[in-house]
């Protein structure tokens, strides 16, 4: 994923200008799976290029949870449910208490609609955020 996001953003910017910049959408991730924690470093790696390395770009980032979707995605809905039910707990109590920020990376962030995810990486790359 970071590969591919860099070497998009590289040629995309290489192509565009400071006067005629390009929309460019890159979808990330709120959190990484607690078995894979190198998985977000690659992903901030490859937003942290775009950011600081692409001028010529306007770049938007989104980063959802886990994406779900019935019809696209049926196999998603179980996994949904148990990612929102640990997010649920981790936000109403786990975050309460002193350990919350050593065990914060063993729950998922809040399961994220594969409209809404569409809908704002549609906008961002019409320019309208």
């Amino acid at each position: 994923n970071r590969d591919t996001a860099v070497n998009m953003a590289r040629e995309l910017n290489a192509l565009s200008s400071q006067s005629n910049k390009t929309n460019f959408v890159m979808i990330s991730s709120n959190k990484a799976p607690a078995f894979l924690p190198a998985y977000i470093d690659t992903k901030i790696e490859a937003e942290n290029f775009i950011l600081t390395q692409c001028h010529n770009l306007s770049p938007v980032i989104v980063r959802p949870g886990f994406i779900y979707n019935m019809h696209h995605r049926s196999w998603s809905i179980p996994l949904m449910w148990g990612c929102e039910l640990l997010h649920q707990m981790n936000d109403k109590i786990v975050s309460k208490t002193p350990l919350a920020k050593a065990v914060d990376p063993l729950f998922p962030a809040k399961p994220t609609k594969l409209e809404t995810v569409c809908y704002f990486a549609v906008e961002g790359a019409l320019g309208h955020l």
